[in-house]
């Protein structure tokens, strides 16, 4: 036929080499005999006959094809190795935090070593003396209730199944960091108190009014509760919690290690399943169409 053959597309091979990281690559959406006044507002892309044109608007879908399984494979790939990753690392930082906290109670029970030893005494002479259980604990509630400064208020509970209790334990260095701070603040208000008597009297309760405004309530760092073993000794626990610090940052290393061999691997797939995917698409790309 005298008539040239089109088809619509959405950009131009001229506009999609002058913009290739600005517009996506050249897509075919339909093949046609004759320019329909639907499209006559579209790009058309002209070939001197209808074979040619159909050839390779079926060729292009193909590789279309290919192309989007491709990427989706890319896409899969990834969302697996960002989980892997996600969960890798939530589980390296709960260790971490592990590591934290087993050191900090080592440190509170160090702190308070004296105390600790009181209550293990305590409870060890009681069962020692066949004392029940149930004895024990309302012994231990009643001289909270009678002595507020008795070692018994640092007992928050007894696991005697387990031949363990929890102690309320804390560092009084927190609460002498917290006035110190506190002390500082009102050094400075009296300093610049000082140094401003010439001020009007509104001027001095302005600034006071102020200065009470920006003085933070102190706030006292609650007690932790901890878990000791009954049978062993205070230092014996301590050294205990360090032990297990220490295995949480084993495990924190290694898990880091099989995260990263394991991210390798996983990259080292994708990029086969992408070459494979390349290989694939180059294929049809270069195909011969034949005439039955």
């Amino acid at each position: 036929a005298d008539a040239k053959q089109q088809i619509a597309a959405t950009d131009t091979p001229d506009q999609q080499q002058q913009q290739q990281q600005q517009q996506p690559k050249e897509v075919f959406e339909e093949v046609l005999p004759y320019m329909f006044l639907q499209y006559a507002h579209r790009r058309v892309k002209e070939f001197p006959t209808f074979d040619a044109a159909v050839d390779l608007f079926f060729s292009e879908v193909e590789g279309q094809k290919v192309e989007t399984q491709k990427t989706t494979a890319e896409a899969a790939v990834q969302k697996k190795i960002d989980k892997f990753k996600a969960e890798h690392e939530k589980r390296i930082s709960t260790l971490h935090q592990a590591e934290l906290s087993n050191e900090r109670k080592a440190q509170l029970i160090e702190t308070n070593m004296h105390e600790v030893e009181q209550c293990l005494a305590v409870v060890r002479s009681a069962l020692a003396s066949g004392m029940d259980w149930t004895a024990l604990a309302a012994l231990v509630k009643d001289e909270k209730k009678r002595n507020p400064t008795s070692v018994a208020n640092l007992i928050h509970r007894l696991i005697l199944d387990k031949n363990t209790m929890t102690l309320m334990l804390s560092d009084p260095a927190d609460d002498l960091d917290d006035s110190d701070e506190d002390s500082d603040d009102d050094d400075d208000d009296d300093d610049s108190e000082s140094n401003e008597d010439d001020k009007s009297s509104d001027d001095n309760k302005s600034n006071d009014s102020r200065g009470k405004q920006k003085k933070a309530p102190n706030v006292t760092r609650a007690p932790e509760l901890i878990d000791v073993d009954i049978g062993i000794s205070a230092h014996s626990n301590a050294r205990r919690y360090y032990d297990l610090k220490k295995q949480s940052t084993q495990k924190a290393q290694k898990t880091e290690e099989k995260t990263e061999q394991a991210l390798k691997a996983a990259e080292r797939k994708s990029r086969k399943a992408l070459a494979e995917a390349k290989t694939k698409q180059s294929i049809v790309a270069t195909r011969k169409p034949f005439l039955v």
